[in-house]
């Protein structure tokens, strides 16, 4: 059975380079076209893509449903059963997580979708676009590439 007045995000995460910058993490939701960028200086992939997690789950309001769409094997198999917590700072992500969950009551579902179909995939000229000095977000107009 479906879940009704869901709304749907994808999510992305990009590591950084090997001087650390670079890093960038962001949603969209797709009924809305509504979108957030941020950019992490010193984030590896998979951290990225849990910060996208958590960035959604920060957004919605207490008591929303969702469906979350991933290309992430590390992020959809982890909270679908097949993968466990890799490591220390991994398994902190995760809980930080399920922790917004439980405490928000949100009604989740994460889907793993292929990075084609993904709207929320950074163009890889995106990293070489702007070579950011801190962290920023961009909520709004920003644009995955």
């Amino acid at each position: 059975m479906e879940i009704t007045n869901t709304k749907t995000f994808h999510i992305d995460g990009m590591g950084g380079r090997r001087n650390g910058r670079g890093a960038a993490y962001g949603w969209i939701r797709i009924e809305t076209g509504k979108q957030r960028i941020c950019v992490v200086n010193g984030l590896t992939e998979h951290e990225a893509e849990y910060q996208a997690l958590l960035g959604v789950l920060k957004y919605l309001a207490p008591g929303s449903r969702a469906t979350i769409f991933t290309h992430s094997d590390e992020v959809w198999g982890v909270f679908t059963g097949p993968f466990p917590d890799r490591d220390r700072k991994m398994a902190n992500l995760v809980r930080a997580a399920r922790r917004l969950i439980r405490e928000k009551k949100l009604k989740i579902r994460i889907r793993y979708i292929f990075r084609e179909n993904n709207q929320a995939v950074f163009d890889p000229s995106y990293r070489s676009q702007e070579d950011h000095d801190g962290d920023a977000c961009d909520e709004g107009d920003a644009d995955f590439g």
